[in-house]
């Protein structure tokens, strides 16, 4: 026979956070079937703890379906270990070098070989669209630069459906969270309330389960990133891209695993005549 204290112990602790995965994207064919998407990106290039930045402005550029057939830099989904999340190389045309200005003027930024991909891991709500090109020579700003490297664009990538199912995912997360965290609470009050060792031994129980099924919410940290509408872009083909991603380098004799992040960036559709 155990102790009744350890009886409590023993009461299995079940989680109610536990969400059934997105089904795998075909990314090929929603490549495939993309009409030809016009962007309008800057960059703010510098480390977050500087003051000093490299801000490029107005580079535009169209993606479009047909296969990158031409030389251009290797990219981290198909060219990455899993290539089956990736739609494969895609045709990127530059329209317009994106500019900023240094003490000597306006300087332009050659961005060449453009291509694009989406990959769209299994367990994930989430996509990336990514954009990769090659910078000849190192542009600098005070203490900011651009490296001679292989640059990509990252944005976080949707599917309509799988970004109503990750906000939805997110919102009954942070209710199950708050209920988990006000429930430990309330335990921890009723056992230091209470002098009966029993009851004590109960509501730590309690108080602790509570905790570990809490710290179990780790969706959250992701699910905190789904945009609002005004803060995605439309692709067409039920996709949706954030405004908002990332601007990362890499040296072209090392790995994915080598890539630095340098900076953010954002982007509109220009379809509408905007630059």
């Amino acid at each position: 026979m155990y102790p009744i204290c350890v009886l409590i112990f023993l009461v299995p602790v079940t989680s109610g956070l536990i969400f059934q995965q997105p089904v795998l994207t075909d990314m090929g064919s929603l490549a495939d079937a993309l009409e030809t998407i016009p962007l309008s990106v800057q960059l703010d290039v510098g480390a977050v703890e500087s003051s000093s930045r490299l801000n490029v402005n107005a580079l535009v550029f169209e993606l479009s379906s047909p296969t990158a057939d031409y030389a251009h830099p290797p990219l981290p989904g198909v060219n990455g270990p899993r290539s089956h999340h990736s739609s494969g190389a895609r045709t990127l045309k530059v329209n317009q070098e994106g500019y900023y200005i240094d003490m000597k003027g306006m300087q332009h930024v050659k961005t060449l070989d453009g291509s694009w991909e989406m990959v769209w891991k299994d367990d994930s709500d989430e996509g990336k669209l990514i954009c990769g090109f090659d910078i000849p020579m190192e542009y600098k700003r005070n203490d900011a630069s651009i490296p001679k490297c292989h640059l990509y664009l990252s944005f976080p990538l949707w599917t309509k459906s799988s970004r109503e199912h990750a906000t939805f995912r997110r919102e009954k997360i942070i209710r199950q969270a708050e209920k988990l965290d006000s429930d430990h609470q309330k335990e921890l009050k009723k056992m230091k309330a209470t002098t009966n060792p029993f009851l004590k031994a109960l509501h730590y129980r309690n108080a602790a389960a509570a905790l570990v099924e809490k710290n179990q919410v780790n969706p959250i940290k992701s699910l905190n990133n789904v945009p609002s509408e005004n803060e995605l872009v439309s692709l067409g083909n039920n996709l949706v891209l954030s405004k908002k991603g990332l601007v990362l380098s890499r040296k072209s004799n090392l790995n994915f695993n080598s890539n630095i992040l340098i900076g953010t960036c954002s982007c509109k559709c220009t379809s509408d005549g905007e630059k």
